[in-house]
């Protein structure tokens, strides 16, 4: 509270008759004036006034004033009031009659009559000493009155200027408060940056961090979240605000200390004027007064902030929502990750913990997100938030088609939840609805048909009118029919049709008509089906129904081959109904597949043509539009259109040959080649015209491959043996060869190094593959050219630019079908290095992570490699077996496999075992030398541990005499030395 101290030391005045007591009794008025019995001093001045009535009142001007202090500082406010009103009409013009207007205007004030207040401070408004507190005072009497719209004139004036004192800098932090509580943010936010600007000193700079709250609060409310951000930035931190404070008592109590030396020192000055040393005192209290009313608000300031909570907390996480609002998801994750990380003890770290799940949830960050949410689980067991996190912990893993974590977790949490009390189960309520149906879906998408079906049978008895419960009915019958239970599963569609007649009845009976399907009930399956399209048309599962139709008539024996050609037919049409009428890719996609199946088969190649035409002119971006651009080249072919056919084909792949990601244009690059190999020159003019053949003379010498130069666009030709079939691709691939893009050249090198494999003629294939790779960075290859070049490149021990090709293929197309070739590439490199844990990885992943692995075995077997180094002699066995026991793989990796098998034998000891092995890959697969001499070496030497010379010496002999082994110079040279050692001259 501010303190009006008033002074007067009266000199020269007494009452008429100059008489001793007269003097005594102002003497005792100043002395209980100055000592603070103010009640003491007003009774004596009053009596001073009363005594001089009738007589000159010129010298009473200062007990008028003097008076009128100690009234106030009674406090006696009506009485001060009266005084001091007494006063102005005394003395109009006196000395002291703006100290005493300002009085009077504070004693109203304490009075709560802020209307006369405001009447007397306009009369010293521009009093130039009074002038800003004036106008600071108006403002708040017009606030404090509920006239804030009043308040904003008296300020906007008092700021007009520089803010360049305490009182402007006060009253331009009230005035952003009005323009803010009135709708103006803008203008409180270009304010406040004014007084930040300013170098005055705010007396409450705790209030300053208010009003910018409140400003970024306000611009939140408005949807202005970028000034938002800029308002939260600018409030200063608790320790900085409490420091400022400190400085602030600090500089007052300095400011203190000097006046009253000062005050000291013009005591001592004025010593024989006692006049001139009333005055001094009477300046310097009332300036003391002020200055320690400033310390004293900030002391109570300081202490009360110093209880408050850290406002950082509060700050932050209004930032954070800013930031997710501006759809800077990163930015708001970092701010709640630095909230939960520094601040666990905050109130607000609950809700920044479970705003950043939300957050990873939107940036489709699953792993993470999921591992968030066992920590917020275990760090608020009691949050309100909890049946949301539980739910997002169990539904989350369904992103990544990861059922059994999903099972895992809801498993868990039901548990946890099924453990509590009643009153807080009863809280988790509606998400146990979710929580029970989520695990019936993970159970039921994992394939576990049986936990699924006994998940939906609870949930049935938990929620018997739950939101899921029609659900539930179905997907038990589903569950069922998937697991092979026809007859349960086609009663439950039909107690579901009857149940729920206004469900999915016409996809339930579908099923119906499938099960007989499955049971090989054909001509039920044809009367459901015909019933159905009568019962539910243009029902969108139309398709289904006809691509069943279809499957019947396909899967109908026949008595006799007219027979089976009218089913074909028949089924060809429904097929080709299915096509025209279904709305569901998956559903187009099976239906033209079959048609295009059954009319290759018939050989109809205009009709398959046309069929696929309609498709891709349709369907420019569908699923199956690489198959129908090389059914319909083929079609062209076999109708004896192999130009158009291969035009087509070249049409197509200009259209997309300078995108990488467009891997559709490999496979037609394939199919290109492979109608290019089969290309047949004609026939050479008649010899006696002096023409020439178009094919070259046999032995012709090759002609050296060019190297690649940096920055040369042309397409390096490799003529050895040039057949007509490559010249015509050559000539139809000329104008993608002049392409600027290096995508589109290093696909054209990539057609004749496959069209080179065609034709078995590695080496030229290899060339090609090494221009590629020579020329041409990662990120211009397509992922099929990254697989290929890859392999090439770790064939030639160039590990460097094989890794490179692997990382670009899993990062660049982690969804591709060749992406397995980078996992497995990687897995390779990491078993050369020997860093066993990280291959092993490598090849899970290129099996778990790719749907369709084009390198399974090679997978298994490095797998199997892998885990032999790392001492899981079983596991590998149990990989290498698999192997060795496909048919479909049969070739190199059965040798291969063979041979590690019989590895793992030797290891154990088990040498009659291992020799078994051995013998089988050099007897039965001698079209693989690099295993066949392997084998012999390893077979001899378990010969002679078992201490069987004749064997060893017969085995190594067999290996020297066999002419497919000769190159292998190496291992016949240590084959030779065995023999030396065994006695035996080689």
């Amino acid at each position: 509270m501010l303190l009006l101290v008033f002074l007067v030391l009266i000199v020269g005045f007494v009452p008429r008759a100059h008489s001793q007591a007269g003097e005594q009794q102002v003497k005792a008025a100043v002395d209980a004036f100055n000592s603070g019995d103010f009640p003491k001093a007003a009774i004596s001045l009053a009596g001073l006034i009363t005594a001089a009535q009738g007589q000159d009142q010129t010298k009473l001007e200062p007990i008028y004033y003097m008076l009128g202090a100690a009234n106030y500082n009674i406090p006696n406010y009506a009485a001060a009031a009266t005084s001091l009103q007494d006063y102005i009409k005394v003395f109009p013009k006196g000395e002291h009659i703006n100290q005493v207007s300002m009085s009077l205007a504070l004693s109203y004030i304490k009075l709560k009559q802020g209307d006369d207040a405001l009447k007397v401070l306009k009369t010293i408004e521009d009093v130039p000493n009074f002038h800003e507190k004036v106008l600071l005072m108006e403002a708040t009497i017009c606030k404090d009155n509920g006239k804030a719209a009043d308040a904003i004139a008296p300020l906007e004036k008092l700021v007009s200027g520089n803010i360049d004192s305490t009182q402007v800098a006060n009253g331009a932090l009230l005035l952003a408060q009005l323009y803010l509580d009135s709708g103006n943010p803008q203008k409180a936010s270009d304010l406040l940056t004014k007084i930040k600007k300013s170098p005055a000193k705010l007396s409450n700079v705790v209030s300053l961090n208010k009003l910018a709250l409140a400003l970024g609060d306000s611009y939140l409310g408005h949807e202005d979240y970028v000034s938002a951000i800029e308002a939260y930035r600018s409030i200063r931190a608790k320790q900085q605000v409490m420091d400022l404070l400190k400085q602030n008592i600090a500089e007052g109590q300095k400011s203190l200390a000097q006046n009253r030396a000062d005050e000291q020192a013009a005591l001592t000055q004025n010593a024989g004027n006692p006049l001139a040393a009333s005055n001094a005192t009477l300046q310097f209290m009332s300036l003391n007064s002020e200055i320690q009313g400033q310390i004293d608000f900030n002391n109570t300031l300081l202490d009360a902030y110093d209880k408050l909570p850290d406002p950082t907390a509060a700050i932050w996480i209004r930032m954070a929502q800013a930031y997710y609002k501006l759809n800077r998801k990163w930015e708001a994750l970092i701010v709640y990750n630095e909230l939960v990380d520094t601040l666990p003890q905050s109130k607000e770290a609950e809700g920044a913990a479970y705003r950043r799940i939300v957050v990873l949830v939107d940036l489709n960050m699953t792993p993470l997100a999921l591992s968030y949410c066992e920590s917020f689980l275990k760090t608020f067991p009691d949050s309100s938030q909890l049946p949301t996190v539980m739910y997002l912990e169990g539904s989350l893993p369904f992103r990544n088609n990861q059922y059994s974590v999903a099972e895992a977790n809801l498993t868990k949490n039901i548990s946890l939840i099924k453990g509590m009390s009643p009153q807080a189960q009863a809280k988790f309520r509606d998400e146990m609805d979710d929580i029970e149906r989520l695990l019936g879906l993970a159970q039921y998408s994992s394939g576990k048909y049986d936990n699924a079906i006994q998940t939906f049978h609870q949930y049935q008895t938990d929620f018997p009118n739950g939101k899921y419960v029609e659900e539930s009915y179905y997907r038990t019958a589903l569950a069922n029919l998937f697991n092979g239970s026809l007859s349960k599963a086609y009663d439950q569609f039909t107690s579901y049709i009857q149940k729920f007649p206004q469900g999915n009845v016409a996809d339930a009976a579908y099923r119906c008509a499938y099960c007989k399907f499955s049971d090989q009930k054909y001509p039920d399956v044809l009367a459901d089906c015909e019933k159905w399209l009568k019962d539910y048309p243009s029902n969108k599962e139309e398709g289904e129904v006809r691509a069943l139709i279809g499957d019947t008539y396909v899967a109908m024996p026949a008595s006799n081959p007219e027979e089976e050609a009218a089913n074909i037919d028949k089924a060809i049409d429904s097929y080709t109904k299915s096509i025209q009428v279904t709305t569901i890719d998956k559903t187009l996609g099976y239906s033209i597949s079959a048609a295009s199946g059954l009319l290759e088969k018939k050989s109809d190649w205009p009709t398959l043509a046309k069929m696929w035409q309609d498709y891709v002119k349709n369907h420019p971006t569908g699923d199956k539009l690489l198959e129908g651009i090389l059914a319909i080249s083929k079609a062209l072919s076999h109708e004896g259109k192999s130009i158009e056919a291969k035009q087509f084909l070249v049409d197509t792949i200009t259209k997309n040959v300078q995108d990488p990601s467009k891997d559709a244009v490999d496979s037609m690059l394939d199919q290109l080649a492979q109608l290019c190999v089969k290309a047949r020159p004609p026939a050479p003019p008649d010899a006696a015209s002096g023409g020439s053949s178009a094919t070259p003379a046999p032995g012709s010498p090759p002609v050296a491959v060019a190297p690649v130069v940096p920055g040369d666009n042309t397409i390096k030709r490799i003529p050895t043996q040039a057949t007509y079939g490559f010249q015509e691709m050559e000539g139809l691939l000329k104008p993608i060869d002049a392409m600027a893009s290096p995508t589109a050249r290093a696909r054209v090198l990539y057609a004749k190094s496959e069209l080179c494999r065609m034709r078995r003629d590695l080496t030229e294939q290899e060339a090609y593959l090494k221009q590629i790779a020579d020329g041409f960075k990662p990120g211009d290859m397509s992922p099929a050219l990254l697989g290929k070049v890859g392999d090439y490149a770790f064939s030639q021990n160039r590990l460097d630019v094989a890794e490179a090709c692997y990382q670009e293929l899993i990062t660049g197309y982690p969804m591709s079908n060749m992406t397995d070739y980078g996992y497995v590439g990687m897995g390779n490199i990491a078993l050369g290095k020997k860093n066993y844990d990280a291959a092993e990885k490598d090849f899970d992943d290129s099996m778990e992570k790719v749907t369709a692995s084009q390198k399974l075995k090679d997978a298994l077997i490095g797998k199997g490699k892998a885990l032999l180094e790392l001492n899981h002699p079983d596991d590998a066995q149990k990989l290498f077996e698999q192997v060795a026991s496909n048919r479909d793989w049969h070739g190199e990796v059965t040798a291969e496999s063979l041979y590690y098998m019989g590895e793992i034998q030797q290891r154990s000891n088990k040498l009659p075992e291992a020799i078994a092995f051995y013998q089988r890959v050099y007897l039965a697969y001698q079209r693989y030398p690099t295993w066949v001499v392997k084998s012999y070496l390893q077979s001899g030497d378990s010969f002679e541990k078992l201490g069987k010379k004749e064997e060893a010496i017969n085995t190594y002999k067999e290996m020297l005499n066999n002419p497919k082994l000769k190159n292998f110079t190496n291992e016949m040279d240590q084959a030779k030395q065995r023999l030396n050692k065994l006695g035996v001259q080689s």
